[in-house]
């Protein structure tokens, strides 16, 4: 019998012991991703192993979950296990990185190369230009379907017939696809890959919806931190990560991606580059939240030689990857202090933000301020706050007196 699938599994073993992940994760490894992809690969293709067969392995393992046999952690865990095999395989050693988990897009190298060329075009930040390139991919599989082969060939209706499949899916982020979409055949115009920009399709006006979202209320982000133990490492952590969201409203991912040098200590500041607008952002820091990050770093930050300030409890002792990680902080300390959640409720990491903006609104502190704190490009995102200062728009509100007639009678 060929070992080489066994032998492969125990050298992922040993790189995923070299890195210090616990006794209980590489328990988990073995018996949820490695033997599970070692029985099915048995299986499906014998004793002869061929890596490129551990990738097929992928399909099989999505229609157990489609049809109920496996839930999604462990089709995910299965995904990671099949991963991490093909890259020792190739390489001889494993990285530590995470995952993304979205669909794979497979294309062929022509369109794939388009997208590697616009995607260097692109002046924004990282997260807008992954966003951007994931909706080409989408719409380069969806021609690749219709048996296109050249971009020059796409054709209005090819393309209407895009957006009404993405909008589906996509229905509160079709001003990104309109945008990625205007860019990527502006793009294809002036590198002479097609004569189209269909700016007449991609330039009609929609329809939007504006909804006002609720915000955390200062009670409950207080019952909130005051469920955290302090005197443990993580606690320490999640003190000073939600201490710091509260104190200036960042976003998730901008407090999950702050480096040690963003803190000036001497200047009470916080200097960093956000996310969604790669831009500089200064915000001041209190005395308080300032100690918060201290004490976490002196006293708990595990000992490594990553740059992030915010570090993973458990190792790898690496940045966390997102602003998801941020979230299930704080939706666990949410549970803790038992606080009810439902979809749209606003007791979320972002419902912070949206508090402290209202809070601003409510202090009479002018709209141009808060956008700037808040780290908006302008004020159009900020008067939503307005809307949200019940107490200030009870005093514009009129009397039914005003109307006159009869019903004052």
């Amino acid at each position: 019998m060929d070992n080489e699938l066994d032998n492969l599994i125990n050298t992922a073993q040993i790189e995923l012991d070299k890195i210090g992940l616990s006794k209980g994760t590489l328990s988990s490894y073995h018996f949820r991703s490695f033997k599970p992809i070692r029985n099915l690969y048995n299986e499906k293709y014998g004793n002869h192993f061929d890596c490129t067969n551990l990738s097929r392995l992928k399909e099989p393992f999505l229609d157990q979950y489609n049809n109920g046999s496996i839930s999604h952690r462990t089709l995910n865990w299965r995904y990671r296990g099949i991963e991490i095999l093909v890259e020792i395989y190739n390489t001889g050693a494993y990285i530590w990185k995470i995952y993304n988990r979205s669909e794979y897009v497979h294309l062929n190298t022509y369109f794939l190369d388009k997208v590697s060329e616009f995607t260097d075009t692109l002046c924004c930040s990282y997260r807008r230009k992954k966003n951007y390139e994931s909706i080409i991919l989408r719409l380069l599989k969806f021609i690749e379907k219709a048996d296109l082969t050249d971009v020059s060939f796409i054709t209005p209706d090819h393309l209407r017939n895009f957006i009404v499949e993405i909008s589906s899916e996509k229905p509160k982020s079709m001003d990104d696809v309109m945008i990625a979409l205007r860019k990527f055949f502006k793009f294809l115009n002036d590198r002479q890959y097609s004569s189209e920009t269909f700016w007449m399709l991609l330039s009609a006006p929609r329809a939007r919806s504006h909804k006002v979202y609720p915000c955390m209320k200062q009670a409950e982000i207080m019952q909130l931190i005051n469920s955290i133990d302090y005197s443990t490492n993580t606690g320490k952590r999640d003190f000073a990560i939600l201490t710091l969201a509260i104190s200036t409203g960042l976003r998730a991912g901008d407090l999950a991606l702050l480096k040690l040098t963003d803190i000036k200590w001497k200047k009470y500041e916080l200097h960093f580059c956000q996310g969604k607008t790669n831009s500089i952002l200064i915000l001041p820091l209190s005395k308080n939240v300032l100690d918060a990050i201290a004490d976490y770093i002196l006293h708990a930050r595990p000992v490594t030689d990553d740059t992030h300030l915010f570090i993973r409890s458990l190792a790898p002792y690496i940045g966390m990857n997102d602003g998801v990680s941020i979230a299930c902080i704080f939706r666990k300390y949410l549970r803790a202090s038992e606080i009810s959640h439902v979809v749209g409720d606003g007791r979320t990491i972002h419902g912070i933000r949206r508090s402290i903006g209202t809070a601003m609104v409510s202090q009479k502190i002018p709209v141009t301020t808060v956008s700037q704190v808040l780290g908006h490009k302008g004020i159009r995102a900020a008067k939503q706050y307005i809307s949200m200062d019940l107490n200030g728009l009870h005093k514009c509100t009129l009397s039914f007196k005003s109307l006159g007639g009869a019903a004052n009678e």
